[in-house]
């Protein structure tokens, strides 16, 4: 079973209200906190005006909300904000589309109108993933300096205090 995270921000990028609204609705019933942001550069603005430790975990945007230059904005915001998962809403399946939207930085897409059970599945799966990232580079971290210990330590007699074969041999190396 999953684990959702019922403190995580979702930030949605929406300009239709009652679309908007029903989305949020949806994430609050799932325990989210939703933000609402009608247009892509008022979501980009409130990212840079917020605190690093402040941001959401997510940001679920419609590309039918704004102008053409949407894949390039996009881009834009998730170049600079890498730590946060990006969802892009559509109502088209044109593969081209689709290629863009992965290629702008999106980590998953959905298709309009929405699913609640998909977005809940989507949602909990990436954030899971992003968990399991933190992790393991924390973990992976963790066994590096381990290992730089572990190799001073056979480096030394433990009797003797000093430099043992595997010091010269290292170091002849």
């Amino acid at each position: 079973m999953i684990e959702y995270n019922k403190n995580s921000k979702i930030l949605l990028v929406e300009n239709n209200m009652e679309s908007s609204s029903l989305i949020c609705d949806i994430l609050n019933s799932l325990g989210y906190e939703c933000i609402r942001n009608k247009l892509l550069s008022d979501a980009l603005s409130f990212l840079r005006n917020s605190a690093s430790d402040q941001y959401p975990e997510i940001v679920i945007s419609d590309i039918n909300t704004h102008s053409e230059n949407f894949f390039e904005s996009f881009k834009e915001m998730t170049t600079s904000f890498p730590g946060i998962i990006f969802i892009i809403l559509t109502d088209s399946d044109n593969h081209g589309t689709i290629e863009k939207i992965y290629e702008a930085g999106a980590a998953d897409y959905l298709f309009l109108p929405i699913s609640q059970m998909e977005l809940k599945v989507r949602i909990g799966n990436l954030i899971q993933i992003k968990h399991s990232q933190i992790m393991i580079e924390n973990l992976s971290e963790e066994l590096r300096s381990k290992d730089v210990r572990l190799s001073e330590i056979s480096m030394i007699d433990e009797m003797t205090k000093i430099y043992n074969r595997r010091f010269i041999l290292n170091k002849l190396k």
